[in-house]
């Protein structure tokens, strides 16, 4: 007959008593299925109880035989007796407590963890509740927050499925584990400094990590094995390196992943951006650039400060008569790449992987390499501006015009440029050019964006609103006060606005399209003429107009906030001016306003032509006046009369 082994005496002053007879129960009650001795009769299983429960066990149950005679002949009251006295009387407060505290600890298994909620679940009298309140429990006692929000997210979650998620989390993060435990990784160090070799130094992990790459001695070695300790660097004469590995001279270092070089280490050749270096006495060292032809200085009182020259002098090609317009063909192409930029330029297709030896479109940079590249070549020809791929030249007369062509095409020749024919613009009088229309008569507005605003339907949201307003931007050098005109459909674009589309935005709406649709031309400024600036505030905007001769050269505006249009009249209008100062702060200009008390006050004389109130000002009575004997009796019967606390009297007393 199979033998099968009993569970082992239970230690009656163990501090968890509780759980511990629990689990010998039911250890018992399995020895006694698996054995057959169930069926045995209550007083042999009596006597198998207290054999196993030995000496302590058995001074127990004498207790229990002196209290009560009646109750010792069944297995299940004797059973009954102990579980009473292992198990007192339970506080259901405490044991919810104790389960609503419980969190997974570190380190432990999520299966651990469910079974240490279901055995505190078990003592807490849930009853039907009891599955929901541990999947509420796993939920929010779960050490990863991300497991945590997933889990959260789900409106049907169950035990079950909660416990499959948790439990296949855990076997994925084990199994990444032992895929990054297994891969090696070599971090390859390039050094870029200018004056380095290309040298890179690898650095080897093994498993046991027994060896190395040593930053001491720049070799391979084991731990407390390093040949520099307790040497002197003949470089910084300190201790424990060598001069190979030094760091007294700081070096940049860039940490990639793989580097493949098949530059010759041995290359000399160094790399500069749009500068000439010099050498000079070994100590100074004088850079070229493009700005140096900005830049003038000047004698102002024996001190010699540089300054900027006019930024439209060379730039500017207006007002001339005769235009032209060239355009590069097929643009970025033109430029071609050298050999590290053309392997930086690397793309792959299904046929293989390819590499531009042209400059390609879609790059970050391009327009801006494209468009530096057109200046150095173009940029010096008087008559030319340069936008990207448009060139416009401009002459007083055919004759001129035609010389700056023939320069342009000459230096196209020579640097193997190519133009588009199909574009080609040959002694127009008006060009379009970056979206406005140029002549000698000056700028004015291309008609095709003034037709699509006059085309252009009512607003029936914001976007349609802040698209309008884009469009008027553009045109805003034609229009003047176009903030003021703009201010009741800007209204709406405000946050805590509803959109409603009401009499003041019809009006707006219909005031923009008749400014846009006469808007003048604006003529070409010229620093030999005077300058007058008009200026003038509403309630919503400020305006200022750019004149000379009477007729308009630039109109620029912008809107109050909401503090400026608390401003007093007075306020407003020199607000204006002091915005057109800024504006123009450039500019040597005479303001005209129509606003009289402004006037007056700021064209008051000079200090020097009053001349009773100068003097006076400058050599005054050293005597003070006193108080005014009428107003202080006022004083006093206002302090004395007027019904107010002494907290109040307080505070008029310290602001008077």
């Amino acid at each position: 007959m199979e033998t099968f082994r009993p569970p082992v005496a239970i230690n009656f002053s163990c501090s968890n008593l509780a759980d511990t007879w629990n689990r010998w129960t039911q250890k018992l009650k399995n020895y006694l299925i698996a054995s057959e001795k169930d069926k045995k009769p209550d007083g042999v299983k009596i006597a198998i109880l207290l054999n196993l429960l030995g000496d302590e066990g058995t001074d127990i149950f004498n207790t229990f035989k002196s209290e009560n005679r009646k109750s010792i002949e069944k297995f299940d009251d004797v059973l009954e007796m102990f579980t009473n006295y292992c198990i007192p009387r339970r506080n259901v407060v405490f044991e919810r407590f104790k389960f609503f505290s419980c969190s997974q600890q570190e380190g432990q298994q999520v299966d651990n963890y469910l079974t240490e909620l279901k055995t505190l679940a078990s003592t807490c009298d849930f009853g039907d509740q009891e599955e929901g309140l541990i999947r509420d429990r796993v939920v929010l006692g779960i050490r990863d927050m991300s497991l945590q929000e997933r889990l959260l997210r789900e409106s049907d979650l169950t035990l079950k499925k909660a416990a499959e998620f948790l439990r296949a989390s855990e076997a994925s993060k084990h199994q990444i584990e032992s895929v990054k435990s297994a891969s090696k990784v070599h971090e390859i160090q390039k050094n870029r400094d200018k004056n380095s070799k290309g040298t890179a130094s690898y650095t080897k992990n093994s498993a046991s990590d027994t060896v190395f790459n040593c930053q001491k001695c720049g070799k391979e070695h084991k731990k407390l094995k390093c040949p520099a300790y307790g040497k002197i660097c003949s470089k910084c004469k300190r201790k424990n390196h060598f001069a190979a590995v030094c760091k007294t001279v700081k070096k940049n270092y860039r940490s990639v992943n793989n580097l493949e070089n098949d530059n010759s280490s041995n290359s000399g050749m160094n790399l500069f951006i749009d500068s000439v270096t010099e050498q000079v006495n070994n100590d100074m060292l004088i850079v070229n650039s493009l700005d140096s032809m900005w830049l003038k200085k000047i004698d102002v009182e024996n001190n010699m400060i540089e300054f900027k020259l006019d930024t439209g002098a060379e730039i500017n090609v207006l007002p001339l008569s005769v235009h032209k317009m060239l355009d590069l063909k097929e643009g970025f192409w033109q430029v071609p790449l050298d050999k590290d930029s053309a392997e930086l330029c690397t793309f792959n297709s299904p046929f293989g992987r390819y590499k531009f030896n042209r400059l390609p479109f879609g790059i970050c940079s391009a327009p801006e390499v494209f468009q530096k590249k057109n200046q150095k070549l173009f940029g010096d020809i008087k008559g030319v501006e340069i936008y990207f791929d448009d060139l416009i030249i401009a002459g007083k007369n055919k004759e001129e015009h035609d010389k700056i062509l023939v320069e342009v095409l000459e230096r196209a020749k020579e640097n193997n440029i190519k133009f588009n024919p199909n574009k080609f613009q040959f002694r127009i009088e008006e060009v379009k050019y970056m979206g406005l229309l140029v002549s000698k008569d000056g700028i004015k507005a291309d008609p095709s964006h003034v037709k699509a605003i006059n085309e252009i339907e009512k607003s029936t949201s914001k976007n349609d609103i802040k698209r309008l307003l884009g469009m008027v931007n553009f045109l805003s050098k034609f229009i003047p006060n176009v903030s003021a005109v703009t201010s009741p459909l800007r209204v709406l674009l405000k946050k805590d606005i509803e959109f409603q589309w009401n009499h003041e935005q019809e009006t707006s709406f219909e005031e923009i399209k008749r400014l846009i649709s006469s808007t003048p031309v604006l003529k070409v400024f010229n620093d030999s003429l005077p300058i007058t600036i008009q200026c003038d505030s509403s309630k919503d905007g400020l305006g200022a107009y750019l004149l000379q001769e009477g007729h308009p050269v630039s109109f620029a505006s912008r809107s109050l906030t909401d503090c400026e249009k608390n401003y007093a009249q007075i306020e407003k209008e020199l607000l204006a001016i002091v915005f057109s100062f800024e504006k123009y702060h450039n500019l040597v200009l005479l303001i005209e306003s129509d606003h009289q008390p402004l006037t007056s006050i700021v064209q008051k004389p000079i200090g020097s032509q009053m001349y009773l109130a100068d003097t006076l000002s400058r050599a005054g009575m050293k005597e003070t006046g006193g108080d005014d004997p009428e107003m202080l009796n006022v004083v006093h019967s206002v302090s004395k009369l007027l019904p107010m606390s002494e907290s109040r009297f307080k505070q008029f007393q310290k602001a008077t």
